[in-house]
């Protein structure tokens, strides 16, 4: 076989061999648009998405942003003392960075708890935790006990360089219906997936004035202490702020059908396969430029090993 046919019959195998992993992707992917079209119309839990197919909205799993909506604040929940308190009896005349978390969360509400250390840690001596405004976290599980919440509490408390931020940041559990209500009123959207007793939801604070009224959302789970600052003095004027236009991070690409974060690794398993397979055939070309001859693996096989 001459050298020109021998360079064409490469060019041909590697387009081939992109093509069909290409194909694999995307695929994939229009197999995960299918099932969603599939269950469009079925009606779910506006709040929790409970149904039989929750995937079928679970884009919507993010906060909608009540700008202005007022938070109810006589609902009443119980502290990490196990104690009854109404809602609007933690609103002083300051404003308020109120977190919709569940104490058990393996990873996102951690982050987003650990944000925020960062973010009161970061103001000022003239502007912090207690004399400036105070802080809320609400547990969505309505399982989760009092002493979880005074455990969690505690362990925050530890890194914050605060004095007075026990009597300042309150962590509270609750019932389901005073959840759920607090959780609509803020825009906080989110799923339970039994299989895994694991909730899907969406990352961020919520920026309220002294008298309840939603004034920002800090989206994801980093929050700059001067870009937090000025949300609160916004709110400490008792000023609405503009809706946030921000990308929206769910719990590291969780999937409710499995109840695992398996899509996610599926994707880096194709993308690495299709790396594999591009770099074989640059080497193969390469190589064969210089004279030497390499066998291509056998695609199957390089199929099975990336699998």
């Amino acid at each position: 076989m001459s050298s020109f046919a021998t360079q064409n019959t490469l060019r041909t195998t590697a387009k081939a061999i992109v093509a069909m992993a290409m194909l694999a992707v995307v695929g994939g992917v229009w197999a995960q648009a299918a099932s969603k079209d599939e269950v469009e119309e079925i009606g779910l839990d506006p709040i929790s998405f409970r149904g039989p197919n929750p995937t079928a909205r679970f884009k919507d799993i993010k906060y909608q942003q009540n700008l202005g909506d007022q938070i109810p604040m006589d609902l009443v929940f119980r502290n990490e003392h196990g104690e009854d308190v109404r809602l609007g009896d933690l609103f002083t005349d300051k404003p308020v960075v109120l977190s919709m978390v569940y104490y058990g969360c393996p990873t996102l509400c951690t982050l987003v708890l650990n944000g925020e250390v960062t973010a009161f840690d970061g103001q000022p001596d003239t502007f912090n935790l207690g004399d400036t405004f105070t802080a809320i976290s609400v547990s969505i599980d309505p399982t989760e006990t009092s002493a979880l919440a005074a455990e969690k509490k505690a362990s925050y408390l530890a890194t914050l360089h605060i004095d007075n931020a026990e009597e300042n940041w309150h962590f509270l559990t609750g019932d389901e219906e005073n959840i759920e209500t607090l959780a609509a009123a803020v825009g906080f959207r989110y799923y339970y997936d039994e299989p895994s007793s694991q909730y899907a939801h969406d990352s961020g604070v919520v920026i309220a004035t002294s008298t309840g009224k939603i004034s920002s959302y800090y989206l994801g789970i980093e929050y700059l202490p001067g870009n937090l600052r000025t949300a609160l003095e916004i709110a400490g004027a008792g000023t609405i702020g503009k809706f946030l236009k921000q990308p929206t991070l769910l719990c590291f690409a969780y999937d409710p059908t499995s109840g695992t974060y398996g899509f996610l690794i599926m994707g880096a398993l194709r993308l690495a396969g299709i790396a594999t397979v591009l770099m074989v055939v640059a080497f193969w070309v390469v190589s064969y430029r210089r004279g030497r001859h390499i066998d291509l693996p056998d695609l199957d096989t390089t199929t099975q090993t990336a699998s």
